[in-house]
Protein backbone atom coordinates (compact mmCIF):
# COMPACT_ATOMS: atom_id res chain seq x y z
CA UNK A 1 0.00 0.00 0.00
CA UNK A 2 1.03 3.64 -0.51
CA UNK A 3 1.59 5.72 1.91
CA UNK A 4 1.77 8.70 0.34
CA UNK A 5 -1.43 10.35 -1.32
CA UNK A 6 -1.58 12.76 -4.43
CA UNK A 7 -5.34 12.72 -4.41
CA UNK A 8 -8.46 11.50 -3.13
CA UNK A 9 -11.79 10.24 -4.92
CA UNK A 10 -15.14 10.64 -3.66
CA UNK A 11 -17.29 8.58 -5.43
CA UNK A 12 -16.42 5.36 -7.18
CA UNK A 13 -19.34 5.23 -9.76
CA UNK A 14 -18.70 5.76 -13.80
CA UNK A 15 -16.76 9.19 -13.05
CA UNK A 16 -14.86 8.77 -10.12
CA UNK A 17 -13.79 4.82 -10.80
CA UNK A 18 -12.41 6.28 -14.31
CA UNK A 19 -10.59 8.81 -12.76
CA UNK A 20 -9.04 7.16 -10.10
CA UNK A 21 -7.90 4.56 -12.16
CA UNK A 22 -6.59 6.71 -14.61
CA UNK A 23 -4.35 8.87 -12.47
CA UNK A 24 -3.23 5.26 -10.04
CA UNK A 25 -2.15 4.15 -13.89
CA UNK A 26 -0.17 7.56 -14.45
CA UNK A 27 1.73 7.17 -11.04
CA UNK A 28 -0.41 9.11 -8.30
CA UNK A 29 -1.34 7.77 -5.67
CA UNK A 30 -5.16 7.74 -4.77
CA UNK A 31 -7.70 6.85 -2.89
CA UNK A 32 -10.54 6.06 -3.81
CA UNK A 33 -13.57 6.69 -1.13
CA UNK A 34 -17.09 4.51 -1.94
CA UNK A 35 -20.23 4.50 0.38
CA UNK A 36 -21.70 1.26 -0.49
CA UNK A 37 -19.81 -2.16 -0.71
CA UNK A 38 -21.51 -3.88 -4.02
CA UNK A 39 -21.69 -2.11 -6.74
CA UNK A 40 -25.66 -0.81 -7.49
CA UNK A 41 -26.01 -1.45 -11.51
CA UNK A 42 -28.66 1.78 -12.74
CA UNK A 43 -29.28 4.25 -15.23
CA UNK A 44 -27.99 7.57 -14.12
CA UNK A 45 -28.67 9.58 -17.07
CA UNK A 46 -25.43 10.00 -18.77
CA UNK A 47 -25.31 11.07 -22.51
CA UNK A 48 -22.89 10.96 -25.15
CA UNK A 49 -23.38 12.97 -27.90
CA UNK A 50 -21.42 12.78 -31.22
CA UNK A 51 -20.00 15.80 -31.56
CA UNK A 52 -18.37 16.30 -34.67
CA UNK A 53 -19.34 13.12 -36.05
CA UNK A 54 -20.56 13.07 -39.89
CA UNK A 55 -23.56 12.05 -40.74
CA UNK A 56 -23.85 9.38 -43.85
Amino acid sequence: MNDHLDVVVVGGGIGGSTLASNLAQAGFGVELLERKVEFVDRVRGELHCPVGCRRG
